[in-house]
C-alpha cells in the first residue's frame, strides 16, 4: 500500500492493521537517488491511495517499477480534488481515457449518516452555490479583512478547548499573502494558544519562533517522516554543548523525533495550513476564510478539497459571493497533457 504524503499512507495503515509508506519511502526514492536505481515492487497487487496528488514524474517512476506480468494495480483518489502540484492531472487522464475499468464509491464514510457537509460537497461539484447550512455546516458573514481573520482565530480558539488542538485546523487558499493567510493565523494564534511563559525554553529559526506545545508541521521529506505530516513540539532542551534540541511528536507515531536548529528550517507551524497541503488529511473541524480577495485561487476544486477535509463541522468566515465564485470557476484547471489521448 502507497500513497503520494505520509498522512495519507499512514491513515491506510490505521485502517487496515497492515504497512503503508508513502511512494518515495515504498521505492527508496531520495533527491538525489538515480532513477534507474529505483527500487522494483514485486508484489502481487499494489494499492496507491490519493492518486489525484500524483505527478506525471512520480507516475511514471511508480509505473516503472511494478512488474507488468505478475502485478495488479489498484489506484483510489477523488478526481474532483486539486491536482497534483507537480505538472499532469494523472488521475483524471487516468479515468478520462476510457481504456482503464474504473468504479465510482458513491457511499460516504469520513461523515455520519445524514450529515450535510457530503451533500454539499455534491452541490459544490455540480455547481450549485446554494449550500445547506446548519450547526454542522456554518456560514459566518464578514466582509471587511480584519473582521474575517478576529472571526477565524475566535471560533479556533473555541474549537480547540471544546475538541482539542489535534481536531481543529485553519484552511486558508494562500500561504502569504494578503491578511487572511496561513502565515498570518498562525503568528497570531501561536500568541493565543501558546503565549510565551518564563519555564518555556524557545527555538528561533529565522522569523519564526517555536515554544513547547506548538503545532508543527514538515516542509521536506527525510528520513523519518514525509513531507506534510503534522505534530507537536513536546520538549526543546539543550544537549550537552548547550545547543537546542527541538522534540517533536508526530501524529500517529510513538517516537519523539529530535530536530536542531538547522533540521528546523524544514519545519512551519501548523495551526493554519493550505488548503492544498491538507489533501490527504481528516480533521473534525476546519475553519475557513473565503473572501473575494482570494479570487485568483477561488476554484471549484479548491472549495471541495476543503469542505471533503471535515469529518464532524465546517465553518466558512467571510463573503458569500467568494463562495459563488469559487463554485462556479472551473476553466483554469485544464492543464496541457495528453496522458489519456496517449494511452
Amino acid at each position: 500500500m502507497l500513497a503520494p504524503t505520509g498522512k495519507a499512507a499512514r491513515r491506510m495503515a490505521q485502517a487496515t492493521g497492515k504497512e503503508a509508506y508513502t511512494i518515495h519511502s515504498g521505492l527508496c526514492i531520495m533527491e538525489d537517488t538515480d532513477i534507474s536505481s529505483i527500487k522494483n515492487l514485486e508484489f502481487d497487487t499494489v494499492i496507491v491511495d490519493e492518486v489525484s496528488m500524483c505527478d506525471m514524474k512520480i507516475f511514471s517512476i511508480l509505473m516503472s517499477a511494478l512488474n507488468p506480468d505478475k502485478t495488479t494495480l489498484l489506484l483510489v483518489g477523488d478526481s474532483d480534488q486539486l491536482p497534483s502540484v507537480g505538472a499532469g492531472n494523472v488521475l483524471n487522464e487516468l479515468i478520462s481515457c476510457g481504456k482503464i475499468p474504473v468504479t465510482r464509491l458513491n457511499l460516504v464514510y469520513r461523515q455520519g449518516a445524514g450529515s450535510v457537509i457530503p451533500q454539499n460537497a455534491e452541490l459544490i461539484n455540480n455547481g450549485n452555490s446554494r449550500l445547506l447550512y446548519n450547526s454542522e455546516f456554518q456560514f459566518i458573514n464578514a466582509d471587511e479583512q480584519d473582521s474575517c481573520f478576529e472571526l477565524v482565530v475566535e471560533k479556533y480558539v473555541h474549537a480547540v478547548k471544546t475538541i482539542g488542538i489535534e481536531n481543529v485546523c485553519i484552511l486558508c487558499p494562500m500561504k502569504s499573502k494578503g491578511v487572511n493567510c496561513v502565515n498570518e493565523y498562525n503568528k497570531v494564534i501561536q500568541q493565543k494558544i501558546n503565549p510565551p511563559a518564563p519555564d518555556k525554553l524557545e527555538m528561533k529559526v529565522k522569523t519564526t519562533v517555536f515554544r513547547q506545545g506548538d503545532r508543527v508541521m514538515q516542509t521536506k521529506n527525510n528520513e523519518f517522516v514525509s513531507n506534510g505530516e503534522t505534530g507537536i513540539i513536546v520538549s526543546i532542551e539543550k544537549d550537552e554543548d548547550e545547543e537546542l534540541l527541538c522534540g517533536i511528536k508526530f501524529d500517529g507515531k510513538h517516537d519523539t523525533i529530535w530536530y536542531d536548529i538547522e533540521d528546523m528550517s524544514n519545519i512551519t507551524l501548523a495551526y493554519s495550513i493550505t488548503i492544498h497541503k491538507s489533501q490527504g488529511s481528516e480533521y473534525k473541524t476546519v475553519i475557513m476564510p473565503m473572501m473575494k480577495s482570494f479570487f485568483i485561487m477561488l476554484k471549484r476544486n479548491l472549495l471541495y478539497t476543503a469542505v471533503t477535509r471535515a469529518k464532524s463541522k465546517v465553518i466558512i468566515v467571510g463573503q458569500k459571493q467568494a463562495i459563488f465564485i469559487a463554485v462556479n470557476k472551473t476553466e483554469t484547471d485544464k492543464r496541457n497533457t495528453q496522458l489519456g489521448l496517449r494511452i
